[in-house]
């Protein structure tokens, strides 16, 4: 036999069990041949006669013993099988696959149909593909795995913080040793001159640039230790958050969480270095991360009676908390701390945690939680002489009342407020006052209150020449005037409206009243 290449391979038998199949497979495809008349029968017995051949050289391949798999033909069974090629030469080759069919006679489709799996169809969707197809699907896939695997590496690239590389900065000592005084401060040296770099890399407009000393800084600084890399994490993890590059500040981030259990196990607690990874955190604006970090720390220093730590813990729970809209747990904060200054007399701090429990109940809209020390504050500026920050106070007081439905102290409050302001000389403070205690009677159908109140806010207007506001008045009464059905009373303020929008040469308003006293004239 003469292999594709047109080398000469010597002849294998199978066992003795597997000669006869192959020398009846070989009959049975000579008899097939020869009993075929048509041009599709002929292609269907060479599909066939193929089929057995294959079948028959995988009998001569697996059957038997491997011993017995290499032992040379017999030179019957070599004559058996060159007689059969010979006598095959001259059949017509199988029509190739891409070719169309030609198309069987009646008789034959009859034959074919009745045959019930005699010969099997030949199926296009089966046919193996050309060797082009075959060569631009392995290009395809090749690229696509490609992809995949650059994909893979930028989504699994090692961080720039943890690359492991020997760098020249650092000391090399032959054993293994903490650095010395003098090697650390001469590596402090270098790195802040390559914080210097990037800051001036930075500036220059080149950014990635900048980050990548920036990193190179940041992996050295752990030579260092934790004092010298977490101010450096949150300086470099501040300007990654103001330039919007996300994955710098995850990377950081990152970091961050690596250090906290180190830093949370140590004992005793490093307060100073929590803290520091406490507003490292709120740098990169992980909130909760920084707040879930804030609690431990409480505990350890009221564990260990640090007052100082716990004092500065509340203080930034209640500023971080309130920064953020979470106004109940900044005021949680803020009470303690009010306690604290409270337990230790310290009069300019309880007047500022009063302030800011103020505040943060207020935003929260805890009305009726803000008003015990709204009223407190009022106390202390009495006592602090800080009179001018009293009116708008109390006016902050009996809006809180007016919001829990407490109408009439509102009320109260508001006059208070306004003789407060008016005592100071604070007339936009009182004209403030008025103006709500005139809405507050008119919500509640007082308008002759209401008048009243319109009345002497013109007054206190006129004090401080505010024509603008007297001209706002007067239109406020006017509807009043209409409302309780006194048309000659409404139109006499619309009159002196709009004397004095044509004073203030205000157009818009001197057509308004011009037309409204038109209109009630009919």
């Amino acid at each position: 036999m003469t292999s594709a290449s047109g080398l000469s391979t010597p002849r294998s038998t199978p066992a003795s069990g597997s000669r006869q199949p192959l020398i009846w497979v070989c009959a049975l495809f000579k008899m097939r041949l020869k009993s075929s008349s048509t041009g599709l029968a002929k292609s269907s017995a060479n599909l066939l006669g193929l089929s057995c051949l294959a079948f028959a050289l995988g009998l001569v391949f697996l059957g038997g013993s491997a011993a017995q798999a290499q032992r040379p033909l017999r030179d019957a069974e070599v004559s058996q099988l060159d007689a059969f090629e010979r006598d095959n030469a001259d059949l017509p080759d199988t029509p190739a696959m891409d070719e169309s069919p030609v198309p069987p006679s009646p008789d034959t489709e009859s034959t074919e149909d009745s045959a019930d799996g005699d010969s099997a169809d030949v199926d296009s969707t089966d046919v193996e593909p050309s060797a082009a197809d075959a060569t631009d699907a392995e290009s395809t896939e090749a690229e696509s795995t490609e992809a995949e695997s650059t994909e893979a590496q930028e989504r699994f690239a090692p961080s720039p913080l943890e690359l492991e590389v020997d760098d020249p900065l650092l000391p090399q000592p032959v054993v293994d040793r903490p650095l010395s005084p003098l090697e650390r401060f001469e590596l402090q040296q270098a790195l802040d001159e390559l914080n210097a770099d990037a800051i001036a890399e930075y500036q220059a407009g080149n950014v990635d640039e900048a980050f990548v000393i920036w990193y190179r800084e940041l992996r050295l600084r752990r030579a260092l230790g934790l004092e010298e890399e977490l101010p450096a994490l949150g300086r470099v993890g501040e300007v990654a958050w103001g330039d919007n590059r996300n994955q710098d500040v995850q990377i950081i981030t990152a970091r961050l969480r690596e250090i906290e259990p180190e830093l949370m196990a140590e004992t005793p607690p490093n307060f100073d270095l929590m803290l520091t990874l406490a507003q490292s955190y709120q740098t990169l604006r992980a909130i909760d991360a920084a707040i879930a970090l804030y609690e431990p720390i409480l505990a350890q220093a009221r564990a260990q009676q640090n007052a100082a730590i716990e004092q500065q813990t509340l203080q930034a729970l209640g500023d971080l908390n309130l920064a953020w809209f979470r106004f109940a747990p900044a005021a949680s904060a803020y009470q303690e701390l009010l306690v604290m200054a409270q337990q230790r007399g310290d009069r300019p701090a309880e007047q500022t945690y009063l302030e800011q429990l103020a505040f943060a109940y207020q935003r929260g809209r805890l009305y009726a939680q803000a008003l015990p020390i709204q009223q407190q504050l009022v106390s202390v500026y009495e006592t602090q002489q800080q009179l001018e920050r009293i009116a708008p106070l109390k006016i902050a007081i009996a809006n809180n009342y007016r919001n829990t439905n407490r109408l009439d102290q509102a009320a109260i409050t508001y006059q208070d407020a306004f003789v407060t302001a008016r005592d100071q000389q604070q007339f936009g403070y009182a004209s403030d006052a008025l103006n709500r205690l005139a809405d507050l009677y008119k919500s509640i159908d007082r308008t002759e209150d209401a008048l009243l109140v319109y009345r002497a806010l013109i007054q206190v207007e006129s004090l401080s020449y505010n024509a603008l506001g007297v001209m706002n008045v007067m239109d406020q009464m006017a509807q009043l005037h209409e409302a309780r059905n006194e048309p000659d009373a409404a139109i006499a303020a619309y009159q002196e409206a709009l004397e004095l929008a044509t004073l203030l040469d205000y157009v818009t308003r001197i057509g308004y009243f011009a037309q409204q006293i038109q209109r009630i004239r009919g």
